[in-house]
This record gives structure tokens, sequence and C-alpha cells, in this order.
């Protein structure tokens, strides 16, 4: 699953429009033309395949390999850097994938709320993509890494705690959708 088909499936066919779940929150309707733009936005901004994607990808990492380049920094402040950098981006990202709920905000409920099974469900959907399992394997491999070389620094306690919490909570929601699917066969 990609981010686009996790998109496409926050959303339901209700009438001649869908419905969009908030979070917590009943449905919302949605128009066909304004499902089709917040889709059409979607894909040109996050669609790993976009050009444009791509493009603010790869600038911005070149911009933030510049920046180190020039500062002389330790070890410590160039993670500093690295994560005021990534800040913008998933700050993007965020602006990008909540467009739907500004959207809504507004609008009345025309639907009951979803269960919190069901939230949850769809939740574990998204850790289910392509791009989670990469990261999974990643925080893996820099798990093993770290604890076959033990250094009782401020990074490598950061790296290890945050990866094998990673690794821990990818393993529990692997564990309950394969429980999920099991359920659905039944």
């Amino acid at each position: 699953m990609d981010a686009i088909e996790i998109f496409e499936r926050s959303f339901e066919p209700h009438g001649d429009g869908y419905l969009y779940h908030p979070g917590k929150g009943g449905g919302r309707f949605v128009t066909k033309a304004e499902y089709e733009e917040l889709r059409a936005y979607h894909r040109r901004w996050l669609d790993p395949r976009s050009w444009r994607f791509l493009t603010i990808l790869t600038v911005f990492l070149v911009l933030l390999m510049m920046v180190m380049s020039q500062l002389n920094l330790s070890e410590d402040g160039k993670l500093v850097v690295i994560g005021v950098g990534v800040l913008p981006l998933i700050a993007y990202v965020f602006w990008v994938v909540c467009a739907p709920n500004r959207l809504v905000k507004d609008r009345p409920a025309i639907a009951p709320p979803k269960s919190a099974a069901e939230r949850h469900r769809f939740a574990r959907q998204i850790g289910d993509t392509r791009l989670g399992s990469l990261f999974t394997f990643g925080c893996a491999a820099v798990l093993i890494y770290c604890l076959a070389y033990p250094e009782n620094t401020f990074r490598w306690w950061g790296w290890t705690l945050f990866c094998g919490a990673i690794v821990i909570l990818s393993l529990v929601n692997a564990f309950q959708s394969w429980r999920d699917r099991r359920a659905e066969r039944r």
C-alpha cells in the first residue's frame, strides 16, 4: 500500500460524494469535485513517483549537506542540524496529509463516528506501506549495529532507544494486522 492508496481508503463513497471521518469525529460530506481536487493535491505533493516530490526532497538534502559542510560541527552538532533541517520536511508532509481535515473542519457530521476498533484497524494499515517497511528495516539495521558496537554516548543511546522503539512498535503492529486479517477471513 502506498500513500495514495491510504489517502483513497480514508474516504467512503456516499450518495453523490464521499464521507470523510476526521479523527474521532463523525463522517463529513465531501463532494466528488472536492475529493478529486484533494486527491490530485495529495498525488502531486506526496506521491513518491512524483517529480515534484523527488525534486523537493533532493534539493532539501543537497542544501542540508551544503550547510553542514560549511559548518565546523561536532558529531552531536551535525545531528542537531539534521534534526532542525528535517522538521520543515515533517511539517510539509503533515500539512499535505491534513488537507482533508482543514476542508471539513466546519462541516456538520452526517454519519456517526467510526468505532475505536475501526480507527485502529485503519491506522495499522498505514504501517503496512512499503515506505514504512523500509523505514522499519533501516531502524532494525541501525539497532543491530548499535548493539554490536556499544558505546556509552548520548548519540548511541539515542539511536538505540529510537530504533528499538520503532522495531518493537512495528512488530506489535504486524501482529495486530495479522490478527485483523485472520479475523476477516472467518
